[in-house]
């Protein structure tokens, strides 16, 4: 709150809950919304003390004045009468039940205390009704015998209750009355007078004290759906006894309501729900007049069968006999689906193609019974296409039928595969679908083979997946890539080593490279060849004495490359000390002719025939690689080795070249091996490689646009396909994707 509050309530008391509404007002006249409080008092119930059971007779009055009031030991609610206002003590009262009729008999006094909290608290007292049966003291001042007079026989000396007796003793009782059992009617029309429902016999009366007569009041309750009619009997005979007993008659309304139901008819769907113009069911009643009627109606082809029914305020249904009404019906009006075209991979089922929709129903709302069916005649043509010919018929509950024919063009389409996921395996693995995966038909109309081309580049396997169905459409391809997971080769060189300058250095002479183990082996069924093994020397100069890194590498066809160096000393004896040996000690084709001749031939101020120059060397030519089958592969092109040395007396030399062609998909690897001749005959050869791969895209051409119906923009003949051209002549897939921009399809080729 902002300001100060005044807080107040006010209480209302309901059995033991006070409920206390409170509400608050602040400074400037503001209230707030009321809440609640629910206090449930806890009190416990008064304490009730009744009067001893007594035993008086059957004359003596038995109102509490004489028989004693029940008190209250303590009122525990008095504690509560400041809550809410004022309220009484508890308040004590008594109902009495007679459980024999007359005397002798008993009162059974059922005492009831309520507090104002709600708490009744019972307590019960027995009252006994006796008459004494001998006189031994016929002067004893009492009325013995339930007369009403005193000692009457003794002082007047007379047998009045003619028991041959002066004692007036009680050995012929008062009159009695026989008791009358309980009578339940179950109408209000059945009669309720004693003729119909008895009435009670004298079953003792003295002599003396005939005539006896015998008179009935009534005491009705009306309750909903019952009648309670307490009737006492009264019986009193000429000396002034009574006696009394109560019969209880029941009147349940037990019957059910009569029903008449109205004649059958011939009506129109307008007329039968009308009741004014059918007819409606009467009903009658003998205890209400508020009776309900309704019917139910159950439709039997073209007539419904009414049964009326009827209830009265107490539950009594009755139903009568059943009315029928024939019904004029027009049959409804209905569209027919009309004629459709779909691809195989779609659904030809009505809720796909169309159902009959009614159009004007008729007025009795009956559409909900109307039956429909229909009947397929399929034809296949020889292209896969399909005709289907449905039959609809509609029929009403009436008889009436309605019939069209549908068409279907089931358009044969080409199936769709998947591939399975990209992968990793071993190249023993690559071949077990088990554990690379087998493509799987997504969509079909019909089996499909499925078959699988694989192009190996490095360490990558591309499988093309393709299905051809039975009408022999091709899917469009799926690709799997499975990377290929294997060991490079491992690489042993020759051991490293020293020559003499006009000795060979051709691995031949100094030995090859070998692989210990090639690990690709178990791939070659891929397509793969054996690892290639080359090598490129690097000179440290010209001259010699010098040396060759001979650089080996082994390369499968996975990919995988391995490196391994090999130095080879080149070395001339720098003193002929045998000038005259017969050998050709200084690579010039002539056996010792400066000994011979005795001439310095090599410029060199000895005549010895020394090392200091070596045989014929080129150069190793560069590593080509072509991305298109069209580029050239002569030697113009590709490039060819230079001579780095050649001894002027071994002039000219001549250069021969010599290619070995590997096919694989999408590559083509020549392997050119150059071989440089002096005219001493000294050789030496280098190797050339060039990889023709192809990684030139097609060419290709849409066809020219055009203006289609629906059923002509998927088929080929109509619209056109592309032109292609590829310069490896490899075998092109060529497929489309469309795009719908309004009614123009966007055919994107690829």
């Amino acid at each position: 709150s902002c300001k100060s509050v005044t807080l107040k309530y006010n209480e209302s008391l309901n059995g033991t809950a006070l409920k206390r509404l409170w509400s608050s007002v602040d400074s400037c006249g503001l209230v707030s919304m009321p809440q609640l409080q629910v206090i449930t008092i806890d009190e416990d119930a008064p304490t009730l003390t009744v009067p001893s059971n007594i035993t008086i007779l059957c004359h003596e009055s038995a109102h509490p004045n004489s028989t004693g009031w029940a008190v209250l030991e303590k009122d525990l609610s008095e504690s509560c009468f400041h809550i809410s206002g004022k309220h009484p003590p508890t308040s004590i009262s008594y109902v009495d039940s007679i459980t024999e009729d007359g005397c002798p008999g008993a009162i059974v006094r059922q005492w009831r205390a309520i507090s104002f909290l709600g708490h009744t608290v019972l307590a019960n007292q027995l009252i006994n009704l006796s008459c004494t049966r001998s006189d031994t003291v016929p002067a004893d001042g009492k009325d013995n015998d339930c007369d009403s007079r005193v000692d009457e026989e003794t002082r007047n000396f007379i047998d009045d209750d003619g028991d041959g007796r002066v004692d007036e003793d009680l050995a012929t009782l008062p009159v009695e009355l026989q008791p009358l059992s309980s009578v339940s009617l179950s109408s209000c029309s059945d009669p309720t007078n004693p003729r119909h429902t008895g009435r009670p016999k004298i079953s003792t009366l003295s002599n003396s004290c005939k005539p006896g007569t015998v008179t009935h009041k009534d005491n009705t309750t009306t309750r909903p759906c019952e009648q309670i009619i307490v009737r006492e009997w009264m019986a009193s005979d000429a000396c002034g006894n009574i006696d009394f007993v109560k019969q209880k008659i029941i009147v349940k309304d037990r019957t059910v309501p009569s029903l008449r139901t109205p004649h059958n008819r011939t009506v129109t769907c307008s007329e039968y729900k009308d009741v004014n113009a059918v007819g409606a069911a009467r009903s009658h009643d003998d205890c209400d007049g508020n009776v309900v009627t309704w019917y139910e109606d159950q439709l039997y082809g073209c007539v419904v069968w009414r049964t009326w029914k009827a209830r009265d305020a107490c539950g009594n249904s009755a139903v009568a006999t059943v009315q029928t009404l024939k019904l004029r019906v027009d049959p409804p009006a209905v569209r027919f689906p009309v004629d459709v075209s779909v691809t195989c991979l779609n659904s030809t089922e009505p809720a796909e193609t169309g159902v009959p929709v009614v159009t004007k129903s008729n007025v009795c709302d009956l559409n909900a019974s109307l039956t429909v069916d229909h009947t397929d005649t399929e034809v296949e043509t020889a292209d896969c296409n399909r005709i289907i010919t449905r039959t609809w018929r509609v029929t009403d509950i009436c008889g009436n039928k309605l019939q069209e024919v549908q068409k279907i063009a089931v358009a044969h389409q080409s199936p769709d595969i998947k591939a399975p996921s990209n992968t990793t395996a071993s190249c023993d693995g690559i071949m077990d679908f088990n554990v690379v995966g087998q493509a799987t038909t997504a969509r079909s109309c019909k089996s499909v083979n499925i078959t699988y081309t694989d192009s190996v580049e490095g360490a990558l396997l591309t499988r093309q997946w393709t299905g051809v169905d039975s009408c022999g459409h091709s899917s469009l391809p799926q690709t799997q890539v499975i990377a290929i997971d294997e060991e490079p080769p491992q690489l042993t060189v020759p051991s490293n080593m020293t020559v003499l300058c006009h000795e060979p250095v051709h691995p031949n002479s100094t030995g090859w490279a070998v692989l210990k183990k090639d690990l690709g082996e178990s791939c070659f069924h891929l397509g793969g060849s054996p690892t290639v093994i080359d090598y490129v020397d690097k000179r440290n100069g010209l001259d010699c004495p010098g040396f060759i890194l001979r650089h080996w590498r082994a390369k499968s066809f996975l990919g995988h490359t391995v490196l391994a160096n090999q130095v080879i000393t080149l070395g001339c004896d720098l003193s002929d000390t045998d000038p005259g040996d017969g050998k050709d000690n200084d690579c010039d084709a002539q056996v010792d002719e400066e000994v011979r001749n005795f001439i310095d031939d090599d410029g060199d101020g000895l005549v010895d025939e020394d090392l200091s120059c070596c045989p014929v060397r080129i150069s190793l030519p560069p590593r080509v690689i072509l991305s298109s089958c069209l580029n050239s592969t002569e030697p113009q092109h590709t490039g060819r080795p230079h001579v780095v040395f050649v001894r002027n007396s071994c002039k000219p030399v001549s250069i021969e070249w010599k290619d070995v062609v590997t096919s694989r998909v999408c590559q083509r690897i020549i392997r050119r091996t150059w071989t440089a001749t002096d005219s001493c005959g000294n050789v030496d050869t280098n190797t050339q490689m060039i990889t023709v791969e192809d990684r030139t895209s097609p060419s290709l051409i849409a066809p020219h646009n055009k203006e289609v119906s629906c059923s002509e923009y998927r088929d080929p003949v109509a619209v056109g396909t592309p032109r292609w051209n590829d310069d490896c002549g490899s075998n092109v897939s060529t497929w489309y994707e469309d795009e719908l921009r309004g009614c123009v399809v966007w055919r994107t080729w690829k």
